[in-house]
């Protein structure tokens, strides 16, 4: 049994320190296994919001596995975008772009799916290569048996029709066949701010809003994501800021029947 807090989108430059404060706090209370933030720790990629993003993760309980998002990215200098594009992240929050958490029960591997440039004009638009795809694939294929495998990349791979305008990673159903193939259980990840799990070809995908920034969509406020379980049932908790902290606000159980995962009950 494994006790995961997931956190997306921080917005670090937008973020609202009450809110970050009680968020820390929630997770010492919660006390997980495993802290994943899945992207877009920085509003700006400025050197100032990087170290505020650093002080966060390093105040957090726990071993925190990191990703990037597109926000990460350096905006203001072409330069450095297009020639050192990862070189605040690593002086900040470490070397590793796609890192891993590994034990015996579980194994949780990031993918960087953010880029500097991209054939398309909006380049905040997410890809993932073949070459990671062949990787990460080798790695759950060998683990699955015996593991729960998870996946943390920034972009989401399933989106709600209202949604479609935020557009789906690049190679999203590829990239799918290739994680439902190789017995990926559980995709999380962010960029549109929107909480949401969705089961999709027998896999779990699972969505976390903005947890501490100003940036929420209408309707909507910070949230983070508690999810416990293993390879055969896991529930996710969405917990919502209630104004002065977070709070359970929706439940979601599922379970795995036939190598395949399923609402439950």
């Amino acid at each position: 049994m494994i006790r995961i807090a997931h956190i997306s989108d921080p917005h670090f430059g937008q973020e609202m320190p009450k809110v970050s404060q009680a968020l820390t706090a929630e997770l010492f209370r919660q006390t997980p296994d495993l802290t994943v933030i899945s992207g877009d720790l920085t509003q700006r990629a400025a050197t100032a919001e990087f170290r505020r993003a650093k002080d966060f993760v390093k105040g957090l309980p726990g071993p925190v596995l990191v990703i990037p998002g597109n926000h990460d990215l350096p905006v203001y200098n072409p330069a450095e975008r297009l020639f050192s594009p990862w070189k605040k992240w690593r002086r900040h929050l470490g070397p590793d772009l796609e890192p891993r958490f590994e034990t015996e029960d579980v194994l949780c591997l990031g993918a960087n799916t953010a880029r500097a440039m991209g054939r398309h004009l909006d380049w905040s638009r997410g890809r993932i290569s073949r070459d990671q795809l062949a990787r990460i694939s080798r790695e759950f294929a060998a683990a699955h048996e015996t593991k729960l495998c998870i996946l943390a990349a920034h972009h989401p791979f399933w989106l709600p029709k209202p949604y479609l305008h935020r557009h789906l990673i690049d190679n999203s159903r590829l990239a799918l066949e290739f994680f439902r193939a190789s017995g990926v259980d559980l995709i999380l990840g962010g960029h549109i701010h929107l909480p949401y799990t969705r089961i999709t070809g027998g896999i779990v995908v699972c969505q976390a809003g903005t947890a501490v920034s100003s940036r929420v969509l209408p309707g909507r406020t910070n949230s983070f994501n508690l999810i416990t379980g293993n390879d055969e049932a896991l529930s996710i908790v969405q917990m919502d800021w209630q104004g002065k902290r977070f709070a359970p606000a929706a439940v979601r159980d599922v379970i795995r029947r036939q190598g395949e995962w399923r609402t439950f009950p």
